[in-house]
């Protein structure tokens, strides 16, 4: 368990082996306050995505063959022309002012 005055973080092992469905994972949150889940992976899954894309590694975008993806985040130009936002990958207020605005979330 980790914890600190403001949260409490319990880690526990998961009963099947094997590649996790978002959905069966985000089952066990306490839905009732939450505007917005941000995943790392789940690549596979159908919800929007920014696509986090270094050039220097040689590696194919992988928009726009998921329609999921809803913007770039780059650590240089990309060569492909896009019809969706390019994020700075290392301004992460960028990233989070996008992620605001794209969902219409409220911020205080």
């Amino acid at each position: 368990m980790l914890v600190s005055k403001y949260r409490r973080a319990i880690i526990t092992e998961r009963e099947v082996i094997g590649e996790p469905i978002l959905a069966n994972e985000l089952a066990y949150l306490d839905q009732s306050d939450i505007e917005l889940v941000i995943v790392e992976g789940f690549k596979h899954e159908q919800l929007p995505k920014i696509e986090l894309h270094r050039p220097s590694l040689g590696k194919p975008l992988l928009f726009p063959e998921d329609p999921g993806i809803i913007a770039i985040a780059c650590d240089e130009k990309i060569k492909e022309p896009c019809k969706i936002p390019i994020l700075n990958l290392n301004d992460p207020k960028q990233i989070s002012q996008f992620i605001i605005d794209h969902f219409s979330l409220t911020y205080e």
